[in-house]
């Protein structure tokens, strides 16, 4: 997963590769916990769900890529935010039917 620099007031870019059609996914943006957890199977969990967070789901169509265009809001109080995001792919081969994405740090600016 790759993301575009998240400028307020624009449409950021968020990258997805190798998803397999047919999978539904979800996107989760939120705060880094301080020190991964480990989910066991070689998956790391990198966002903390005990804090306030956003979901976008998704279905993955054709082809083994997607981006999500997400809109940014021109809000002053957002710069300097740090905050995180990773997806979960669901029904897929892997332990525990599922897979997680890599994580992606970022913080908010103008």
């Amino acid at each position: 997963m790759t993301a575009t620099n998240p400028a307020l007031g624009t449409v950021q870019k968020v990258k997805f590769q190798d998803i397999e059609s047919g999978r539904a996914a979800i996107l989760v943006f939120g705060f880094p916990v301080a020190t991964k957890v480990d989910l066991g199977a070689g998956c790391e969990g990198w966002l903390d769900v005990r804090k306030p967070f956003l979901a976008f789901p998704w279905l993955q169509g054709a082809g083994t890529t997607h981006t999500l265009s997400l809109p940014v809001p021109n809000s002053t109080s957002l710069v300097g935010l740090y905050v995180g995001m990773q997806a979960v792919v669901l029904g897929t081969n892997a332990a525990g039917g599922l897979d997680l994405t890599n994580a992606v740090f970022e913080v908010f600016g103008g």
